[in-house]
């Protein structure tokens, strides 16, 4: 004989029958009901999972590390049966609204186990990366994995284009005399700002700061303007 039961949902607590022999079992009158009181749970249980700092939740100062993490490594947790950054989940918990699936969550601190969303902040891909270059959370320069150059050789190769010289007779230069042997597009992109943009510069030659990109044309006349300049 079926028995009446209450769904363990608190927004739902409606009435359902169930048989007898699954009673002690049932909880839910539906699986969409358990599906919205698990993701509940989960939310609930989130920030027990959060190291907050002794100053409370509205600390803006403290970092908040996602419990067991590291430093240099994304810790995710589970949500509706799929991996989401823990970091993601805090913002999103915290602004009490979804971060578009285009957008990064991006830390202001650079410490990824950092689940403070007051530390966290919506930002492209890109602008994620000019973040840290611009942080000097990148390597650059010599200490980049790929990079050829040297300071010496970098500052050598100006020197050389103050005289009047051409890049590809300064990659060939830098191969005979240093040892260094890059391509000609290395020293365009060098010449150009686009690499080594710590570096100091001669007046004259084009600077971008590091993280900078130009930005995109949007029209026609943009386009003469710019190539006037």
């Amino acid at each position: 004989m079926p028995v009446t039961l209450v769904c363990q949902y608190l927004p739902c607590s409606q009435t359902y029958t169930a048989k007898r022999y699954k009673a002690d079992r049932s909880r839910f009158c539906s699986h969409q009901c358990y599906c919205h009181w698990k993701t509940a749970n989960q939310i609930v249980t989130f920030w027990d999972k959060v190291q907050i700092c002794a100053h409370g939740f509205d600390c803006p100062f403290c970092c908040w590390p996602w419990e067991g993490a590291t430093e240099n490594v994304y810790k995710n947790t589970t949500l509706r049966n799929k991996f989401v950054p823990a970091h993601r989940l805090a913002w999103e918990l915290g602004n009490n609204r979804q971060l578009p699936k285009e957008l990064q969550a991006a830390h202001w601190c650079h410490r990824k186990p950092c689940c403070n969303f007051m530390h966290i902040h919506p930002a492209t891909p890109q602008e994620n990366s000019d973040d840290s270059v611009r942080d000097k959370r990148m390597r650059s320069g010599e200490q980049h994995t790929n990079s050829k150059l040297t300071e010496e050789a970098a500052l050598e190769a100006f020197r050389l284009k103050m005289l009047g010289w051409g890049n590809t007779n300064i990659a060939h230069y830098l191969y005979g005399e240093m040892g260094i042997k890059v391509s000609t597009s290395t020293i365009d992109k060098l010449m150009s700002g686009r690499m080594w943009k710590h570096l100091p510069r001669p007046p004259g030659m084009p600077h971008f700061p590091p993280g900078y990109r130009k930005p995109p044309l949007q029209s026609p006349e943009q386009a003469v303007l710019f190539t006037a300049t």
